[in-house]
């Protein structure tokens, strides 16, 4: 398997790796190729799982480059498999009448829609529905879809990998806002604040959790929130 390594001063390196475990030893693209007397010691540890990698002789830090990780993103090509088709009739009409945002932001940031099975929270079955799709991007490539529903379920494609929504529209940029959601986000677009991202995922409250809120105003969650796209980004 291929992959990019990323040194902690942002030099990149080109590097293949087995694909049996998920651990591995490689060259050091560092130092292998200067040590005379062991050449061909592989000494760089790799943790694909955790996409790391550091070296045992000079102990250089890496990260994979997520455009080469081990696992891809949903493909661009996927898109008309999928179904995701241009907004039309009522989740045009809900987007644009009840949520105000303006035809022009929906068609700029790819807004789609398709028909998905997601769970009903209300009833925790699984249900057909149409939903508006929104599609994360990152340069140019699609990398997650998400689905939501008129009752505010969601579903993400399988295959994608979370990050930020509206992503590519900050890479220039050397401010951002960070929202909650992605209609959140192509509000702040539809006035023309297009450095703005919404996070791809919450955390769910137990009613244990909601209570303690409730009472004391504390936030007090035990489950654990999966913040690895803010780290790559």
């Amino acid at each position: 398997m291929k992959g990019k390594l990323i040194s902690f001063k942002k030099q990149v390196y080109d590097v293949e790796v087995s694909g049996e475990k998920d651990t591995d030893y490689i060259l050091c693209p560092i130092c292998s190729h200067l040590r005379h007397h062991h050449p061909k010691d592989k000494c760089l540890g790799v943790t694909k799982s955790l996409r790391t990698a550091r070296c045992n002789h000079c102990g250089q830090a890496f990260k994979f480059v997520y455009d080469y990780e081990f696992k891809s993103g949903v493909s661009t090509d996927h898109i008309s498999s999928n179904g995701l088709t241009d907004l039309t009739g009522k989740i045009l009409e809900y987007m644009v009448k009840e949520r105000k945002i303006p035809e022009q932001t929906l068609t700029s940031c790819n807004v789609k829609m398709a028909t998905r099975v997601l769970k009903d929270k209300l009833t925790d079955k699984l249900v057909s529905r149409q939903c508006i799709a929104f599609v994360y991007a990152e340069n140019g490539n699609m990398r997650m879809i998400k689905f939501r529903d008129k009752d505010k379920n969601f579903a993400i494609e399988k295959g994608s990998r979370l990050i930020f929504y509206g992503l590519d529209w900050i890479r220039n940029e050397k401010n951002c806002i960070i929202v909650e959601g992605e209609i959140d986000r192509l509000s702040y677009h539809s006035v023309g604040l297009t450095n703005c991202v919404s996070v791809p995922n919450g955390v769910t409250l137990s009613e244990q959790e909601r209570l303690i809120f409730e009472l004391t105003g504390q936030m007090v969650v035990s489950s654990q929130i999966n913040m690895k796209y803010l780290d790559d980004a």
